[in-house]
């Protein structure tokens, strides 16, 4: 596929961009490929593919500034939340925040988030019904972010951090330890035979 890329363009064009630093435009190349015959290759070559029609992941994020833990609430954290959401859309993840209304601060706390044993939120996920559970806390630190991060789902929970990097930075990690996780299991799973796929679901 890689040597005859060429044929499954659809279109090209080229669209300037200003420099102030430079007084001659430059050019950015955007090309635009056939998703349909792509995938009708992958598909036929045996590859395994993680289908596009991809659930929802609750999100549950503390973020901890000057010392102080809180829930990400949207108005008072908009840059983190457009960055979190950016980062999503660029791995393919589709996010879904709680309401945190009465009901939910009074089930959970911050505390809660990255506990040993992650009963209550399980517990506070359950009127979600979503099959995958991310949680994690966002630290500000004097010139970067830190983070760490428990992928709760199939009844396993796989838990990593990020080092301490721009906000940007460090939420396009996270998000693609979500993807790497995820991609692999339902990759996988469309790959194999149904009864292949209920021996691996079995505990």
């Amino acid at each position: 596929m890689l040597d005859n890329a060429a044929s499954y363009v659809d279109q090209y064009q080229y669209v300037s961009i200003s420099d102030d630093r430079k007084k001659d435009l430059s050019y950015r190349l955007l090309v635009s490929f056939n998703k349909s015959t792509l995938m009708d290759v992958l598909n036929s070559s045996g590859l395994a593919v993680w289908d596009v029609n991809r659930a929802k992941i609750l999100l549950w994020l503390v973020i901890e500034q000057k010392g102080k833990q809180a829930f990400l609430d949207i108005d008072r954290n908009a840059k983190v939340e457009k960055a979190i959401q950016d980062a999503a859309m660029a791995k393919g993840i589709p996010l879904l925040l709680p309401l945190m209304d009465l009901e939910e601060k009074q089930a959970i706390s911050v505390i809660d988030i990255l506990a040993a044993k992650p009963d209550k939120i399980l517990e506070a996920s359950s009127r979600y019904d979503v099959a995958t559970i991310l949680s994690g806390k966002l630290v500000k630190k004097r010139t970067c972010w830190s983070s760490e991060w428990a992928l709760h789902f199939n009844n396993k929970i796989e838990r990593w951090t990020v080092s301490c990097t721009d906000l940007k930075t460090n939420l396009n990690n996270a998000l693609q330890g979500v993807y790497e996780y995820l991609s692999v299991f339902y990759a996988l799973r469309r790959a194999m035979l149904p009864h292949e796929i209920r021996g691996l679901l079995s505990p």
